[in-house]
């Protein structure tokens, strides 16, 4: 008996082979050369190549969106799975992706399969699940159109946690108990789109099917908490949360609805098989009619109800296609029930009648698919596609960007989806953009780099963009104009030939209407840049920091003139000697514990030589009676001069070369633009006033002790990112570099060299004078820096947030040269504590499901603790 029923099993298997192969061979899914289907599918086989090339070192992502932890919130168990075929096959990785395809399909079919032949316990008729799951469009679409290539094999370990899960809880096994969760784990590791509702349909599986209450919660949570646990080491590093960032706004309830009851258009659509949809409700009619009690009684259809009453709250949470999918995980097995139930009840005594109809149906289904997909079968049989174009290679081909090159990056606008996407499966060059929208660390920056491609004229703007991103290569399209104009991307760049040098140009055969052009920027600075650039510390909250920031792109105040780096919010969280590391201080938006204390700090920090920067036009002290030293003016009122400035000023060397009558007017919406005056007689003795308005000071300068202070009242960075205005952004850039006494600071060049043996992993030796290292990829917690001196010493470094939230070390100024500064992507606390968790779950699980013993190397494990505490404590007494 079980040699026959394993016989049937390898037919149907054997079967759902040919009926993968066969649909898949109708959509063109098999053609792997120059690269399978699908939108997504290049930057899944990119990251298979990343891993390949770089393992172990892969979770730093240098090649998208200024570097991002790839693989922290996001699955890589299917991209190990395809770089180790592709190791050790040596076959090609879009070889290895198609074979891999293939088996998920067959997964899908067989998995649904096992559980369909398990609740119904007939093979003739459980053929008609597989057969109309593998037959739906929208299956197909996640890979031939989406590309969503990890999502397949994902959907296929969801159907056999299924199969897994109703084995175990009509006959429990502690090896079905193991299988269970290992099928659930699996899917929730290729991917949690299909991993969390297997997750959940499971549960509610064995909640439905088992008998008593007792047993329901024994069963789910027998499955539920060990499953949890061994997936530890992926959800665990989830406590650091996702950048704010989404991708896409997930799909409406109506709009699911509408694709379940469509009619498709083609083989690969969003819609189900043509026959599925009637099928269920001419079942269930039949049945109310026929068979009422056995339907309303079966324990199935509560599974099915109660995954339709959490339907409009899935529906908000997955895409349509994830919904698609499940339901047909529910209704598939539903249906052959009601099939099987239909015949006992009229067709009993006629033999053939039952096999004849599932003949006809399974027939039926499969005529409808490829009517769907408008093939001719005899003539594609005749002519099959084997290949498409090699359209990346002709671009590539035309290009000059290196094949290789970790100093600097390529623009990619933030529109150019598809440049974008396969970029890097080609190039092992960072670029700007990135195919992980989730994964974008600095979203908010990231995005705004775009803004090089999208406006016309502001070429100060666009090049202090391309500098701080260390942007040598420019590609801009012909297909795109800048918005509100009718000039493309590309006309921008080929117009200020001074700045851009046309490289290349290359016709994308998958877009004729598509020509790359290849800039390379003439100015451009690395993405390590070793500089004695002068330091400024900005104290103050986000909104502070960001408005000097972008403030200084007016005027090109870039990374070779000040290295802004992001402070705290309130003064007096450092301390004097963490101050005297940087070489200037601006006060924006800032807060203090104690204010006497507060300025004390400053007090001290300016008569030691640093410089200072106040703008009270955005601070607590913009309307305060006193300020204390080192502020150049005792008090400060609120008030506004009306809607056009005023200005009087003296010659010095902030003011000298401002055009101070091309500042934009001091309006904020419909007011008068606010400010934080002073009057000459709070002026302190030290100081002197260099701009008024109506005869108030608004700007005064002073030497104070060995340094410098700057105050202003204008609230000028604000003013400036609101009129986009040069010659107030210039006017900024000359009060820092006073203050900070910068020109003569940033004279001196470095020598230095950089290796990058992989992404985790960067030496910068540096072999005279330096001030710091700005490592020009986004800020994060893993990353932690130190330098070994030519002594051999090692001494650990801060990493500093500066300029679009990269990173920043300063070079301490006593240290014997040269010196390699070390940068090197650690470990945090979640990651290890997630992976010993799993690891410890997967060893528990598997002595649980041998028959081991799962107690005693705990109780010998904590024997050995107390003999250990009481060798310990004996000690302790006896000293």
């Amino acid at each position: 008996m079980e040699i026959q029923r394993l016989g049937s099993l390898m037919v149907i298997a054997v079967y759902i082979a040919i009926l993968v192969y066969f649909i898949g061979f109708l959509l063109n899914a098999w053609t792997y050369f120059a690269y399978p289907p699908g939108n997504d599918t290049i930057p899944h086989l990119y990251k298979t190549k990343f891993i390949t090339q770089y393992l172990p070192q892969i979770r730093w992502n240098h090649h998208w969106a200024s570097g991002m932890p790839l693989f922290r919130w996001y699955p890589i168990l299917f991209f190990l799975l395809q770089a180790s075929a592709t190791v050790i096959t040596a076959l090609p990785v879009e070889l290895v992706l198609v074979i891999t395809l293939s088996i998920s399909y067959w997964l899908i079919g067989l998995g649904i399969y096992l559980f369909t032949s398990e609740i119904v316990n007939d093979h003739s008729i459980s053929i008609i699940a597989p057969t109309v799951l593998i037959s739906t469009p929208i299956l197909w679409n996640l890979y031939v159109e989406g590309g969503l290539c990890t999502r397949i094999p994902a959907a296929g370990f969801f159907a056999l946690s299924l199969a897994a899960t109703i084995r175990y809880v009509n006959r429990p096994s502690r090896m079905r108990l193991l299988s269970s969760i290992l099928c659930i784990s699996t899917s929730m590791l290729l991917h949690p789109a299909y991993g969390v509702p297997a997750l959940i349909s499971c549960t509610l599986l064995t909640l439905v099917m088992a008998k008593d209450w007792r047993r329901k919660i024994t069963l789910s949570l027998k499955i539920m908490i060990p499953t949890l646990f061994l997936i530890c080491w992926f959800y665990l590093p989830f406590i650091q949360p996702l950048p704010p960032h989404r991708l896409s706004e997930p799909f409406s309830l109506s709009v699911t609805i509408a694709h379940i009851f469509m009619l498709p258009t083609r083989g690969a659509d969003v819609t189900f098989n043509p026959i599925f949809i009637p099928l269920t409700l001419a079942l269930v009619m039949i049945s109310l009619f026929y068979d009422r009690k056995t339907l309303t009684e079966n324990s199935l259809l509560k599974w099915v109800l109660a995954f339709l009453f959490l339907f409009p709250f899935l529906a908000q949470i997955f895409d349509d296609s994830i919904i698609m999918i499940t339901l047909a995980f529910y209704l598939l097995p539903f249906d052959c029930l009601l099939l099987k139930r239909l015949y006992d009840i009229l067709a009993r005594h006629r033999r053939f009648l039952p096999n004849i109809i599932t003949v006809c149906l399974i027939s039926l289904i499969l005529i409808a698919q490829v009517w769907v997909t408008g093939v001719d079968v005899i003539e594609k049989i005749k002519n099959p596609v084997t290949k498409v174009p090699d359209a990346l290679s002709e671009i590539s081909d035309r290009l000059t960007i290196p094949k290789e090159n970790f100093m600097y990056r390529v623009a990619v606008a933030g529109s150019y989806s598809d440049l974008g996407g396969w970029f890097n499966y080609k190039y092992d060059v960072p670029q700007t953009r990135d195919y992980y929208g989730q994964g974008i660390l600095n979203p908010q920056w990231n995005g705004l780099f775009s803004i090089i491609y999208y406006t016309t004229g502001n070429y100060n703007e666009t090049n202090f963009f391309l500098d701080y991103w260390g942007v040598k290569w420019i590609l801009a399209r012909s297909d795109m104009n800048i918005q509100g104009t009718s000039i493309p991307h590309y006309q921008k760049f080929l117009a200020r030939q001074q700045y851009y040098q046309l490289t290349g140009q290359a016709r994308a055969i998958y877009d004729p209407d598509e020509v790359i052009y290849e800039f390379t920027y003439r100015n451009a600075t690395p993405i390590f840049y070793v500089s004695n650039v002068p330091t400024l510390l900005i104290l103050g909250d986000e909104i502070g920091y960001n408005d000097v920031f972008l403030a200084f792109a007016y005027s090109d105040y870039d990374s070779r003139c000040i290295i802004p780096i992001k402070g705290y919010e309130y003064i007096d969280d450092y301390t004097l000697s963490q101050l005297s590391q940087f070489d200037a201080i601006i006060l924006r938006g800032y807060k203090y514990h104690d204010r006497a204390e507060a300025w004390s700090l400053l007090d001290n920090y300016v008569k030691n030589g640093g410089g200072l920067i106040i703008e009270t036009g955005y601070s607590p002290d913009g309307n305060a009676s006193f300020i204390p030293p080192p502020c150049p003016v005792e008090m400060t009122r609120k008030t506004d001069f009306g809607k056009e400035w005023h200005f009087t000023y003296v010659d010095s060397p902030v003011t000298d070369g401002i055009n101070f009558t091309s500042f934009s007017p001091a309006v904020y919406g419909d007011h008068a633009w606010g400010v934080s005056a002073s009057y000459n007689e709070s002026v302190r003795l030290w100081a002197r006033t260099i701009l008024w308005n109506k005869g108030h000071p608004l700007v005064v300068i002073g030497d104070y002790g060995k340094g410098r202070v700057v105050w202003s009242g204008l609230n000028l960075p604000y003013h400036i990112i609101n009129y986009k205005n040069y010659w107030e952004s210039l006017f900024l850039s000359k009060i820092i570099d006073w203050a900070a006494q910068a020109p003569k600071k940033r004279t001196t060049t470095v020598d230095y060299t950089v290796n990058r043996p992989n992404p985790e992993k960067i030496i910068v030796t540096v072999s005279n004078e330096a001030n710091g290292i700005l490592f020009k990829e986004c800020h994060f917690k893993n990353w932690y820096a130190y330098l070994i001196d030519h002594e051999g010493k090692r001494q650990n470094l801060p990493i500093y947030k500066a300029g679009p939230y990269f990173m920043y070390v300063r070079v301490p100024s006593d240290i014997k040269l040269p010196i390699k500064v070390f940068f090197e992507y650690g470990w945090e606390w979640e990651e290890i504590s997630g992976g010993i968790i799993s690891m410890i779950t997967f060893v528990i699980l598997v002595m649980y499901a041998t028959g081991l013993p799962v107690d005693k190397p705990a109780k010998y494990l904590v024997k050995r603790l107390k003999k250990s505490a009481q060798k310990v404590g004996g000690w302790w007494y006896e000293e």
